[in-house]
C-alpha cells in the first residue's frame, strides 16, 4: 500500500480508514464433525524463513 497524503480540509470518519491496528495472527484450523472436539499433537511455527 502506498502513502496517501490527504487534504486538511477533507471530512473524515473512522469508518472509512483502513485497519492499521490488527496485525497477522497464526492460528490452527480444524476440519471435522462441529460435535468433536479438536486435538493437536504437534505444530511448528518458524518465522523468517521462506
Amino acid at each position: 500500500m502506498d502513502w496517501k497524503e490527504i487534504a486538511l480540509d477533507m471530512n473524515l470518519n473512522g469508518m472509512s480508514l483502513e485497519q492499521w491496528d490488527r496485525s497477522p495472527r497464526p492460528g490452527l484450523h480444524y476440519k471435522g464433525d462441529t460435535a468433536e472436539d479438536a486435538q493437536f499433537s504437534n505444530f511448528s511455527l518458524i518465522y523468517g524463513l521462506k
